[in-house]
């Protein structure tokens, strides 16, 4: 398990080299709209740069 976790669902942000952008997101953490939201525009964000 390269995450180590077996939450689900669990979403990461990787580069085109496979390397993790920004923290990964669960349902635990970030299970209302505006905290995934968030996490979703610093993930997009951090990919455009």
């Amino acid at each position: 398990n390269t995450y180590n976790t077996n939450s689900q669902p669990y979403y990461v942000f990787l580069n085109n080299d496979g390397e993790q952008m920004v923290e990964a997101a669960n349902y635990q953490d970030y299970g209302s709209v505006e905290l995934f939201s968030d996490w979703l525009n610093r993930g997009l964000k951090e990919y455009n740069k």
